[in-house]
């Protein structure tokens, strides 16, 4: 293989593997079957405070689990999805919110929402807030908890809730204190334009190389 050809390879091959997503914090391994409703915190938001791990902050996708702890009610919802920076307990808001409607569930059923094509950067360390609206009469909704995270680290002592426009740190169930997520990131477009120019001149290198006799 000639070395142009090689060098081309390797920035196409470079540029795919960096653009795709990785997961930069899950924790949806280990279900402790505990469930934070909205109705019994008065929360109009839930959510936790999460560190990242991998190289990648540009979120591109994200996935809560939802419980209808109604007996007998069906129905939809919609959810909506924030990331804050960390503060006491929370920072400014990081980019838009996002929203996904008519979400079906069932009576005692279990619901895997996803957000894609989410374009925010964010820093290491964050905090997710879930919403719901739009809720059909009856349902009792609530987001379920897990531990420990498989990717990614999150204090399983503290919940963040915010009740009226108020945020706070609650007390959470013993020991369940990290909500269902799911985060996947790809890198910055910045990260992928060096890493691109980087490999450019290692291939220009190698094709000099190449081409110089031997002394």
């Amino acid at each position: 293989m000639r070395i142009r050809h090689f060098g081309a390879l390797v920035l196409a091959l470079a540029s795919a593997s960096y653009a795709r997503a990785e997961i930069v914090y899950n924790n949806t391994t280990t279900d402790t079957f505990d469930t934070y409703l909205f109705s019994v915190y008065g929360a109009n938001m839930l959510g936790d405070a999460i560190s990242l791990d991998g190289l990648a902050r540009s979120v591109s996708s994200a996935s809560v689990q939802f419980y209808n702890n109604s007996i007998n009610s069906n129905g939809s919802f919609s959810a909506t999805l924030r990331f804050y920076n960390t503060g006491s307990p929370v920072g400014a808001q990081l980019g838009p919110a996002y929203t996904l409607n008519n979400l079906a569930i069932g009576a005692m059923s279990i619901l895997t929402a996803t957000f894609s094509n989410l374009n925010t950067t964010v820093p290491n360390n964050l905090v997710f807030a879930v919403s719901v609206s739009n809720v059909s009469p009856g349902l009792d909704l609530g987001l379920t908890a897990f531990n420990p995270p498989t990717v990614g680290t999150s204090d399983n002592s503290a919940l963040i809730l915010q009740i009226g426009s108020t945020f706070s740190t609650g007390a959470p169930l013993s020991g369940s204190g990290n909500l269902y997520f799911r985060l996947d990131a790809v890198p910055e477009p910045g990260t992928l334009a060096l890493s691109v120019v980087a490999l450019a001149y290692v291939a220009a290198r190698l094709r000099r190389n190449r081409q110089e006799p031997a002394a």
